[in-house]
């Protein structure tokens, strides 16, 4: 009896034994981190507007979407660690590249949002604004030096006056669109450059026409299709996990059909996101908001392009130079 106990009491303790070297071979699952996406308010948030719609997990990834009030902290938040993804201007990321931040620029999204409007049509383009007063948002940003870059190519003469010159575009400095509206209303000002959808809005409060799309004015003294002007960036917790790449990659890819196709949705879905925008939104202002999604590796050529027009004017607009090929993801 005594011997049969202790055969059972043996058998019983190698089972324990081998049940518990089984659980230990058996780990659960590791849990993926969460991914931050970050994108400024205003057309920006439209280049993610199906991800914010309907998804919550990519590739096991639980995602968080934070939209912030403009463009000016953008890079910040990847720098901090506060966003693992961002769209942001193509500048901005390239300045962060050749500042060593450890980036990747992944595919181009907003080709241009950038247009002018005031009560009176441009009969002979650029040159109708010689004598006006042009308001202009972000000193020494896109808005900025794209007008500009136009201005010299056309060869017309600007300078910073709150007044009417007489043989020069007088250009004064706002902070926001809502400025730009209530200048032109009250005739404080001839013509004003903001971005979708905010020219909406103006040419329905003040009201004006939009008198200039500035994407084609540049396609005629640069080239066409080189304002690449905002796309999606990769920070390095995520550019090495193809996985999740290459999941986010594809609803960016379906993004611009399932907007179109949700548009009486948009104002709603970017509210309940934290947007402060206030539009009805509808195809025209999607139209003018030039979306899209192509590949940064794929696209090289025109990006260089643009980044060579704005260094040309102001190096320092993209960081000093162009970034190397370790710039652009390749997956």
């Amino acid at each position: 009896m005594k011997k049969l106990f202790a055969f059972l009491l043996c058998l019983t303790l190698a089972c324990s034994a081998l049940m518990m070297v089984a659980c230990d071979n058996q780990q659960p699952e590791e849990k993926k981190q969460k991914v931050v996406i970050a994108v400024p308010d205003g057309a920006p948030a439209l280049a993610i507007y199906q991800l914010m719609k309907e998804v919550t997990e990519l590739d096991g990834h639980p995602v968080e979407y934070k939209i912030l009030a403009g463009a000016a902290n953008i890079g910040t938040s990847i720098v901090s660690g506060e966003a693992d993804v961002a769209v942001m201007p193509t500048n901005v990321a390239a300045k962060l590249y050749n500042n060593n931040t450890d980036v990747k620029l992944l595919s181009l999204n907003i080709f241009g949002v950038l247009y002018m409007v005031g009560k009176t049509k441009l009969t002979n383009g650029v040159n109708d604004l010689l004598g006006k007063v042009v308001l202009n948002i972000g000193r020494g940003g896109s808005p900025d030096i794209t007008l500009k870059l136009i201005l010299d190519k056309n060869k017309i003469p600007y300078e910073e006056s709150e007044t009417a010159i007489e043989g020069k575009v007088a250009l004064r400095y706002v902070t926001d669109a809502s400025e730009v509206i209530a200048l032109l209303k009250t005739d404080k000002a001839d013509y004003g450059v903001m971005g979708e959808p905010a020219v909406s809005n103006a040419v329905k409060a003040i009201p004006a026409v939009n008198v200039l799309d500035l994407q084609q004015a540049w396609a005629g003294v640069i080239e066409e299709g080189s304002y690449t002007q905002a796309g999606v960036v990769l920070s390095s917790k995520v550019y090495n996990d193809k996985g999740f790449v290459d999941a986010l990659y594809a609803k960016l890819e379906s993004n611009l059909s399932f907007i179109y196709d949700d548009v009486a949705n948009v104002k709603q879905t970017l509210i309940d996101n934290g947007s402060n925008l206030k539009v009805d939104f509808n195809s025209g202002i999607l139209d003018r908001c030039n979306l899209g999604n192509q590949k940064a590796s794929e696209i090289k050529a025109k990006i260089e392009t643009y980044f060579n027009a704005v260094k040309e004017y102001d190096a320092t607009f993209i960081g000093g130079k162009l970034p190397d090929e370790g710039f652009y993801y390749v997956g």
